[in-house]
């Protein structure tokens, strides 16, 4: 319910009152429920619970948590925002719902296995997460699930490819793009995706949806690893799948009940951290965009740098889609390539003092890794080279640190290249 929360309230206010506003005890911040199981009062509670009468009761965590629950609500009332706001005569739960899981990979499979059977097809394309490819690639084939890989962002491309794979019903879709940082158009690729009777999800872990809300724009799924900017501090791993199909992601629904039986489950303190994590969410990613903008204008104009890939740039290719798709910047996200070999690209990061060399990303601090040589490692030479993921791509997520301190420290350390 939204209680006293008016649906006018902007991301900062929303994701501090929201679902904040009726704990035990009249409790501040709500507790974290760490335990396994919930009892009941009597009998009569516990068979009205078991035989689906009551549906509210909680049972078991790994099938339903109040942290869980309540998290999802949070992070489906940030994706649905723009639809909530649209239909004020609907409580939030009938327009969008959510569904947390233990991590982001967690999500995915959760979502593809109960979304698909042996038969169905899938549409992606080149550049994506190390986990997501090798799921589409390698295990999804296993189960009988074929996947087409698209090599372009240009729209009539995936549009012959949906026209040569009938038994598509899922597209799917990581934009920005990672680690090329590549966009799709998410209005367009919805409309195609619907045209043919599949539905579209969307990867938006690294734009967050302070910068981009896919459901907005049509799409059916949002897909995110809470680990990242929605936790925002590196100590809680997680996922959520949110969805303008709120039964479908219910708990009583085909993807809660495939996440519960695959015990795709997130704990109750790395849900609390999470929440605790989003009271923070609009400021640091306010930050966040300011800084990754800076630092990509100053790379942007250095010699030793061959290549920029930032999306809030005018001099890139995505740079309109940007401008028509993101809100409030265009994120933290940014790759480039060091010019000269794979030696060059080691040095610059080994010579920088302030980010850690670690392949997670979205927390506070400034994370930077080479992905060819870290998370994209296990993907074949000729996959890495078809996405674009040469020896000397580095993959940087800029955080909240002062600017200046951020690029003295790029200054210094590309003079040892």
């Amino acid at each position: 319910m939204l209680s006293k929360i008016k649906r006018s309230y902007g991301l900062a206010t929303m994701v501090n009152h929201y679902e904040e506003h009726d704990h035990p005890l009249h409790s501040h911040v709500m507790p974290v429920y760490q335990t396994t199981s919930f009892g009941f009062k009597d009998m009569q509670e516990a068979e009205e619970t078991f035989s689906g009468l009551n549906k509210e009761n909680f049972v078991y965590t790994r099938g339903r948590n109040p942290n869980a629950i309540s998290l999802a609500k949070k992070i489906a009332m940030l994706e649905g925002i723009d639809l909530i706001r649209a239909e004020p005569d609907k409580e939030p739960e009938e327009i969008v719902g959510a569904h947390c899981a233990a991590s982001g990979m967690g999500a995915i499979a959760a979502m593809v296995f109960s979304l698909l059977k042996s038969g169905d097809h899938i549409v992606t394309h080149t550049s994506l997460y190390s986990g997501t490819h090798k799921l589409f690639t390698e295990i999804c084939p296993r189960m009988g699930i074929t996947v087409s890989i698209v090599d372009s962002a240009d729209v009539a491309v995936w549009e012959k490819t949906l026209d040569d794979n009938p038994a598509t019903r899922l597209v799917y879709v990581e934009t920005p793009s990672n680690p090329r940082i590549e966009l799709y158009d998410l209005s367009a690729l919805a409309t195609l995706a619907h045209d043919h009777d599949a539905w579209i999800a969307v990867d938006n872990t690294a734009a967050t949806p302070y910068h981009q809300r896919p459901l907005t724009l049509g799409c059916d799924l949002v897909i995110h690893s809470s680990t990242k900017f929605l936790n925002g501090h590196g100590v809680a791993l997680g996922g959520v799948v949110v969805s303008r199909h709120p039964e479908f992601v219910d708990f009583w629904g085909q993807l809660g009940q495939t996440a519960m039986e695959f015990g795709a489950t997130p704990s109750p303190s790395d849900c609390w951290l999470t929440s605790m994590g989003l009271k923070t969410f609009a400021l640091r990613m306010e930050r966040h965009a300011a800084n990754a903008m800076a630092v990509a204008q100053f790379l942007e104009g250095h010699a030793k740098i061959r290549e920029v890939l930032y999306p809030g740039l005018a001099s890139n290719p995505f740079h309109e889609l940007a401008k028509r798709q993101m809100l409030n910047g265009f994120g933290s996200f940014m790759s480039f390539e060091v010019a000269g070999d794979k030696g060059a690209a080691h040095r610059l990061i080994e010579a920088l003092s302030l980010p850690t060399i670690a392949i997670s990303f979205g927390s506070t601090d400034s994370v930077i890794q080479i992905p060819a040589s870290m998370t994209h490692s296990g993907i074949t030479a000729a996959d890495r080279a078809s996405a674009g993921i040469s020896d000397n791509l580095v993959r940087f997520c800029v955080g909240i640190e002062d600017i200046a301190d951020v690029l003295d420290d790029f200054d210094q350390a590309l003079g040892a290249v």
